[in-house]
Order: C-alpha cells, then sequence, then structure tokens
C-alpha cells in the first residue's frame, strides 16, 4: 500500500464517519421526541405554547413548563445535547440520572460570553429522562 492508498482509505472512512454520525443523531433525536408522545402529565393543551395542568400536580414540584411539557422539554434536551459529541449523548443523560434530585432533573445552560454569564437551571421530569434512555 502507498501513501495515496492510505490517504483514500482515511478520507472513505472519514465519510462513513459522518453518514454514521448523522444516522445516529437522528435515532436519538427521533428517540427523544417518541418519549415526548408518553407524557404521563394530563395537560389540556390550548394552544402551541399555553396548556392547563391540575393544581393536584404542581404540589411539591417546579412551576415550570418544562418539567410538565415534555415536548418542551424534547426540544430543550435536543438543544442541551447539540454542540455534544452524539456518540457522548447516553451517557450525558445517564450521568443526569446519577445525581441524586428526586424526581427533578436540573440542565445547566450558559449564555454570555466574557464577564456576563449567565446560568439557566431548566427542570426536566427525571421519568422523561428514563424513558428516553429506555428507547435508546
Amino acid at each position: 500500500m502507498d501513501v495515496k492508498d492510505i490517504y483514500a482509505s482515511i478520507d472513505e472512512l472519514t465519510a462513513q464517519l459522518e453518514i454514521m454520525t448523522a444516522k445516529l443523531e437522528e435515532a436519538v433525536k427521533l428517540a427523544v421526541k417518541e418519549a415526548a408522545k408518553a407524557n404521563p402529565n394530563k395537560l389540556n393543551r390550548i394552544s402551541e405554547h399555553i396548556f392547563t395542568i391540575q393544581y393536584s400536580q404542581l404540589i411539591g414540584k417546579p412551576w415550570s413548563p418544562s418539567f410538565y411539557d415534555w415536548n418542551a422539554s424534547a426540544e430543550f434536551i435536543i438543544d442541551y445535547l447539540k454542540n455534544k459529541p452524539c456518540t457522548d449523548w447516553k451517557k450525558i443523560l445517564q450521568s443526569k440520572l446519577e445525581k441524586p434530585t428526586g424526581e427533578v432533573v436540573y440542565f445547566d445552560k450558559t449564555t454570555g460570553s466574557g464577564y456576563w454569564k449567565t446560568t439557566i437551571k431548566t427542570p426536566i421530569d427525571k421519568r422523561f429522562i428514563e424513558k428516553i434512555i429506555s428507547n435508546l
């Protein structure tokens, strides 16, 4: 084998890796969206961004829409994972479950630059993360 053949093989393997990475990303995104369909919270959706929920479901839990609306949680999790290597996505979600936080899993998202940075903690239902991992 000469050097040109080795470069050609590397280019071919790189192309295959990119294709498989894209397929993995799509499969995980599909698993997240499928998990969102199994939302056990009794939401009464009024419109795309408005829903009602029984007050009894709010007791002792975060009053954040992302906790109850699994479609919003799915979008947030996909956005959270997109800047990380897709081969680590399942490990990242599993590591979130290892922390003893009860029913709530917090995802930190830092925005801003330079001196001014803001960290937002978004609560996500632990059952949703477990459902995603079971779909993977």
